[in-house]
């Protein structure tokens, strides 16, 4: 009794997977319009439809085994199969540029349409709703389920091999980056070390002829020539300090400074420089600042930012703020020229073009010693003589650097655990450069 129940029963599933197959092209053609209907399948446009059915038919086929086995050798192979051909057809998906979301669209559709054909069977065939239609069902929810399922697996295993590769290729580019670096860097020291042989050669002649010449006009070109050399020495100095930052070899001494002391002490030979040009300078911040820091790479920070500011306010006005930022415990110090005829960004030198417009407000309340420094610098005369003495204070300050200055401050910023931001003045071609640094850094 229970072997003509099996077998009625497999008969029946038979006959019914027979209507399924004979409506197969139905099946395909209501899912592809399906799919082409959906507005959020957009690729479906621009492929074929012979890539659109891909490995489907194939898949319908073992979809068509597993309704008619009963046998569970026969049901395993079909399952390990399907599995295989989701697989493919998971990875022609995104050959096609299917996005995951479009995948599970697309087989929601499959669905549908076979739910749709299967309906229509049910209707014209009374008898297969009661004694196959479940065993249908469920051979279809495991194959819609596992297709879903198969494409995300497959999607996530080309996501994680994509982003392996990039991640290889970007250690790559970061190795070959820091080897041009250490080249650069040897460059640099090398080249450094030759120019500054040659120009310590040329100093001490220029010396001695200076000395002994007898002819007052050869003399007169003694100063020209020093000033020249000493700006070629400072250009090979700012080099050998570049490709020591470069290399990662800079030596930070931290030490217990008074960052307000050493700001007047740093500013009043370039407050001389903007006097004798006419340039205002306005000056502001609390008398003592006490802070923890390399001394030496903080001077050389702030001597460049104030060059820089210099070297391109050829009229107008330097602000120079410092103070404690009220929210994280640093402190700041910004320098700010009118810049009316400095040269648009195209053309500054390229370590000069570090420009990051995230400035933020940093100015805490301050005490104002503008008053003080001028008093100091009152009694601070400028050389006495003809014109062509005093303009040595002016010369030695306005000969153009090397474009590497601001790149040299904001490295060693960086260094100091601190950041360095360079933005342009909206009103004219001035530049605003803001300097924050911890006032206890943080020590290994």
């Amino acid at each position: 009794m229970q072997e003509n129940t099996t077998q009625k029963r497999q008969i029946t599933l038979c006959q019914l997977a027979d209507q399924i197959l004979e409506r197969r092209p139905s099946i395909l053609k209501t899912w592809k319009q399906k799919a082409a209907s959906d507005g959020n399948l957009e690729v479906i446009s621009s492929i074929s439809s012979r890539e659109f059915l891909d490995h489907v038919p194939q898949i319908l086929d073992i979809m068509d085994g597993q309704i008619r086995s009963i046998d569970t050798a026969a049901t395993s192979y079909l399952n390990s199969e399907r599995t295989r051909k989701m697989e493919y057809h998971g990875l022609s998906r995104w050959q096609q540029g299917f996005s995951i979301t479009e995948v599970v669209r697309d087989w929601n559709h499959l669905r549908n349409a076979i739910i749709q054909e299967i309906a229509q069977i049910v209707d014209t065939c009374p008898e297969f709703r009661e004694t196959s239609l479940n065993e249908v069902a469920n051979v279809l929810s495991e194959l819609i389920a596992e297709g879903i399922n198969s494409s995300v697996a497959k999607y996530e295993e080309i996501r994680q091999a994509e982003a392996k590769g990039h991640l290889i290729d970007l250690n790559d580019s970061i190795e070959k980056l820091q080897e041009l670096s250490q080249q650069q860097a040897l460059v640099y020291r090398e080249a450094s070390h030759d120019l500054a042989g040659t120009l310590g050669i040329l100093s001490s002649m220029t010396q001695i002829f200076h000395r002994n010449s007898k002819h007052e006009e050869l003399k007169n070109l003694y100063e020209p020539l020093a000033e020249g050399l000493s700006t070629a020495t400072q250009i090979l100095e700012d080099m050998r300090v570049h490709s020591k930052l470069e290399a990662g070899q800079a030596i930070i001494k931290y030490e217990t400074v008074d960052a307000a002391e050493l700001m007047r002490k740093i500013l009043t030979p370039y407050l001389l420089v903007a006097k004798d040009r006419g340039i205002q300078f306005e000056v502001s911040g609390p008398e003592s600042l006490v802070i923890e820091t390399d001394q030496a790479q903080l001077t050389r920070i702030l001597q460049n930012l104030m060059h820089n500011a210099l070297k391109f306010t050829q009229e107008g006005e330097i602000e120079v703020k410092w103070g404690k930022t009220q929210e994280d415990g640093n402190w700041f110090a910004t320098i700010q020229n009118s810049g009316v005829l400095s040269p648009p960004e195209s053309s500054l030198p390229i370590g000069e073009k570090m420009i990051n417009a995230s400035i933020s407000n940093p100015h805490g309340d301050s005490q104002i010693i503008s008053s003080k420094l001028n008093d100091q610098t009152d009694r601070i005369e400028l050389p006495t003589g003809d014109h062509e003495k005093k303009e040595e204070v002016d010369t030695e300050l306005k000969v153009p650097r090397s474009g590497i200055g601001l790149s040299i401050a904001k490295r060693l910023c960086g260094i100091l655990h601190g950041r360095l931001d360079v933005s342009r003045n909206k009103d004219d071609y001035g530049v605003t450069a803001s300097m924050f640094l911890p006032v206890r850094p943080p020590r290994p």
